[in-house]
């Protein structure tokens, strides 16, 4: 399904960010530019008077989360070989570039003798996993090649990280593609491309990046960065906001953290630190941990490390300029621990070091304070920040959790953008230990060994202990309500085994649901459920995370009329065909819920994901200006006399007001024949100037009242209907009065919303399964965007809207949403005075019926991704209709933008760039 694309090139996003303004060509539908864009794929943003995502949408969630971080940079020079052979160094090998079957620009490495290679040297990070891709001639697979990974140099004869070679017949295709996914073991790696058999081997587009794997979404445990009176404590100093004086205490002279991590947790701790006078050292103390010689030494003189330690890795000082050097380390936590800094007057380890009598003058300025969880596959990069500030999230007396934008998806051939990953629902993972499958806490009849922890989490190897018909883990899950629902998931990798299965019982075995899971060449599919004693499937999905990785999950319905305890179970089948089977199993969760969730990391205890919100406020959203296009209708408004009304029972003119004593409730007064006309639309405005009991509202015509709550100029917009009249009304018995009231003919009103994306959700037989958009006064107006579950409409996407109480539009689509794993869609909606319309995937609603009224809301907040478990790619509002060519165009726009920017500098360094595409 179409979604939209805006240009891809690394040129084109700077230069968007660098004019900040986008053409219509790449945002715009129906000839009209949006107003408010948010384009989380780009990180492009902008509201009124806003151009950044921190001023134009509020984020809250209180807990940490996991997204999956996208590629890193390339790692291989002149990989196409569009320089030669260049940067490429030959072993017992003679290189050469050619043309090779329709390819202009190939390596050619002919076989000398033993280990004939072409080889690159690179700097990688060890621990981080890396993807290795290169496009093949067909030979390759009769044994003329081979490709391989070496920890250090390929000259050097260290160790293989690991090597391909493939004996399979040729392709239907010359050229194909060989990806090796391994995990670096130290700062230098290197990659051979290899020719065997006395023959020659051909290679092109060699590629060595990062590979996207789970991390965490990038934050700050420090609640302070940048100021040292938020942090919890100071011992043998004083402070100021950035500056640690010691005094002429004996002992330690030490500022501290106030968070305390969980045991067996990974942390990266980091500050940026100047020496302001005297001759200091500086060590980071994880307080609780113990032991002599455990912590690393800074000189802030030299800039050097002066120890270690041992109880931290990734040690590493960096000079940032202006006197500050940034100081790096990472700690394994053994136990809870509260992390410090001290000054030190040698570089003495231990307390020798840091414990000493002051000179009272002595003085370290410290600033960008951050720490952050870095087990996993480590922290996603704050897309704010760069260079040696890309880990760093700034903070004001609160910890931070940004949002998760970057968030990338495998597409079955590569990991693409998907933008921002949304979840508005608050889930646990009640499996105490989701990702050491070793732990006690898991029962075992089934060997357990650590298989690698290349994805951002570990993968263990299930192994069968001997000839039984299966064998399994197992873990206490959660309690699970009657006619509740609970879904476990795991991330499955194919082993010998020809079935894995998944499993959710109730603790006493009486109720379970089992689903077996056939592997065919390494692919996955579903064999036949399993429900025994009302443990229902509801729903079980596969999703494809690359490197032969599956995440799959099961959702079981619990309707055994009580409340019940549950296990789960992972099972390695064996049909007795295959001796001492296996499969790999990571990442597990059981949580309550009708869906899989992202993943919830435990280590001991169960831990709750926080639901989160994202909010556009008012005053960055546009709103369409009523442009009064008639003459004023009412006569007297004003209440200067007694006239030109019908007042009831209790209702009075005087001094310039009318005036209610709560007698009367509905119809308070009335006016005829105005010269509304019917279809027109109409402004409303009424000032209530005083107001002790109940409320006021108008009527038009034959419409509904609208009720205002409170004092102040009220406005309402409608269209006329053939009554020729104008009402004012009372609820609840209105005491008080009201002036100015007015009604003239407008133009008419439209705002436009599109917003396209991925979200997963289930059958649950609700109108609002899936609130895409909800722009909410009260429960009585409202805009909204949704899917909606009930009945025969399940997977239906409508747009909505209310006005003064009454639903008077719903714009449905023809197209219906299976229930799915992150199900795309692209969806556009205008709401007018009249009518609301609306398309999706390039394909236009139809509307079931006239509206007479819209909505004011100028002055209410937008909510996004209101119910909703999935990612966001782009969201943008008119304050006008962009027609029906327009919505169209907005869900199905071209992907091939042209554009023409010139761009003037000094001397000869203009230049213009035309035709931008993807």
């Amino acid at each position: 399904m179409p979604v939209l694309r805006s240009v891809r090139s690394a040129i084109a996003k700077a230069v968007r960010r660098a004019v900040g303004f986008i053409t219509d060509t790449l945002y715009g539908a129906g000839g009209h530019e949006p107003v408010t864009i948010i384009d989380f794929e780009e990180e492009f943003y902008r509201g009124v008077g806003v151009a950044n995502f921190t001023d134009l949408v509020t984020h809250v969630r209180n807990s940490n989360a996991v997204m999956t971080d996208g590629y890193g940079p390339e790692l291989v020079t002149n990989g196409t070989f569009d320089s030669g052979i260049e940067n490429w160094t030959a072993i017992n090998a003679t290189l050469s570039h050619v043309k090779f079957y329709g390819r202009d620009n190939v390596i050619a490495v002919a076989d000398n003798g033993s280990f004939s290679s072409a080889a690159q040297t690179l700097t990688t990070v060890a621990g981080k996993t890396y993807l290795f891709s290169v496009r093949v001639h067909n030979n390759f697979f009769v044994g003329n090649g081979s490709l391989q990974v070496f920890d250090g140099a390929a000259s050097a004869g260290n160790g293989d990280i690991v090597i391909y070679t493939d004996a399979a017949p040729p392709q239907s295709s010359d050229w194909q593609n060989f990806e090796i996914v391994f995990v670096a073991q130290s700062t230098t790696t290197s990659i051979t491309l290899n020719s065997n058999g006395s023959n020659t081997a051909y290679f092109d587009n060699v590629s060595v990046r990062e590979m996207p794997v789970l991390k965490w979404a990038p934050h700050n445990l420090i609640d302070d960065s940048d100021d040292l009176t938020g942090l919890s404590g100071v011992t043998g100093a004083t402070r100021t906001a950035t500056v640690l004086t010691e005094t002429t205490s004996t002992g330690s002279h030490s500022i501290q953290s106030g968070y305390s991590p969980v045991a067996g947790e990974k942390y990266t701790l980091a500050c940026e630190v100047k020496l302001e006078s005297g001759t200091r050292f500086v060590s980071f103390r994880g307080f609780g941990e113990g032991g002599a010689n455990k912590y690393p030494i800074f000189n802030l003189v030299s800039g050097t490390i002066e120890d270690s330690g041992t109880a931290f890795t990734d040690v590493s000082i960096t000079d940032v300029g202006d006197g500050y050097y940034l100081l790096k380390a990472s700690i394994l936590t053994s136990s809870a621990f509260t992390w410090q800094i001290h000054m030190q007057n040698s570089a003495t380890s231990g307390s020798g070091g840091y414990s000493y009598t002051g000179d009272g003058t002595s003085a370290i300025a410290l600033r960008k304070i951050r720490q952050y969880r870095s087990d996993l596959g480590g922290m996603v990069d704050n897309p704010d920040k760069a260079g040696h500030d890309a880990d760093y999230v700034p903070t004001d007396n609160a910890i931070a959790y940004l949002p998760r934008i970057g968030h990338h998806v495998y597409n079955g051939s590569a990991w693409v953008n998907e933008g921002l990953l949304a979840e508005s629902v608050s889930r646990t993972n009640a499996l105490r230990y989701s990702n050491e499958l070793t732990n006690a806490a898991w029962f075992k009849n089934v060997t357990v060994t650590e298989e690698n922890n290349k994805y951002g989490f570990t993968l263990f190897k299930l192994s069968q202990v001997g000839t039984g018909s299966f064998t399994h883990i197992s873990q206490a899950g959660p309690t699970i309500g009657n006619n509740s629902f609970v879904t476990l998931s795991a991330y499955v990798k194919a082993g010998t085994s020809p079935q894995t299965a998944l499993r959710i019982q109730e603790a006493a075995n009486t109720a379970r649901c089992t689903q077996p899971i056939n592997w065919t060449n390494n692919v996955p599919s579903f064999d036949t459920v399993s429900n025994t004693n009302d443990f229902q499937l509801q729903e079980r999905t596969i999703q494809d995370v690359g490197d032969g990785l599956y995440r799959v999950s099961i959702t079981v319905q619990n309707t055994t009329g009580a409340s019940v305890d549950t296990t789960t179970l992972y099972y390695n089948q064996w049909n007795g065909s295959v001796q001492a089977p296996n499969t790999f199993v990571g990442a597990t969760q059981c949580e309550l819920g009708r869906t899989p969730s992202s993943f919830i990391p435990t280590l001991g205890s169960t831990v709750t994901r926080a639901a989160e919100t994202f909010t556009i406020p008012s005053a960055n959203l546009p709103w369409p200006s009523p442009n009064h296009i008639g003459s004023e209708l009412v006569t007297n408004g004003t209440f200067d006399t007694a006239s030109d009304w019908t007042l009831k029972s209790g209702v009075s003119i005087g001094s310039g007001v009318l005036s209610s004593d709560g007698t009367t409730n509905g119809e308070l007064a009335r006016q005829s024949n105005i010269g509304l006309i019917s279809g027109k639309v109409y402004e409303i405005s009424v000032d209530v100037i005083s107001l002790t009991a109940g409320s006021f509202g108008v009527k038009l015509g034959g419409t509904s009242t609208l009720s205002f709550a409170g004092t102040g100029t009220k406005r309402a917009y409608f269209v006329a209907t053939s009554i020729d009249n104008v009402q004012l009304m009372s609820t609840s018995s209105a005491t008080g009065s009201v002036d100015n009231l007015s009604v003239r003919e407008i133009n008419p009103l439209a705002v436009s919303i599109a917003m396209d994306g991925r979200v997963t959700y289930s059958d649950n037989n609700d109108f609002n399964t899936v609130k895409m958009v909800q722009w909410q006064l009260d429960t009585n107006n409202l805009i909204r965007v949704r899917i909606g579950t009930n009945g025969s409409a399940t997977g239906k996407p409508q747009i909505i809207t209310k006005a003064h109480g009454t639903e008077k539009s719903t714009t449905t689509s023809t197209t219906y949403f299976a229930p799915d794993i992150l199900l795309p869609y692209n969806i556009a909606g205008v709401v007018t005075s009249a009518e609301a319309r609306g398309a999706e995937g390039g394909v236009a609603f139809t509307s079931s019926d006239a509206t007479t009224m819209i909505a004011d809301l100028s002055s209410t907040d937008l909510s996004l991704a209101t119910t909703y478990m999935g990612t966001i790619r782009n969201f943008r509002v008119w304050d006008k209709d962009i027609g029906d060519a327009g919505l169209v165009e907005a869900t199905q726009p071209s992907t091939e933008p042209s554009l023409s920017l010139t761009f003037e500098g000094t001397g000869n360094t203009s230049f213009v760039v035309n035709d931008w595409s993807e």
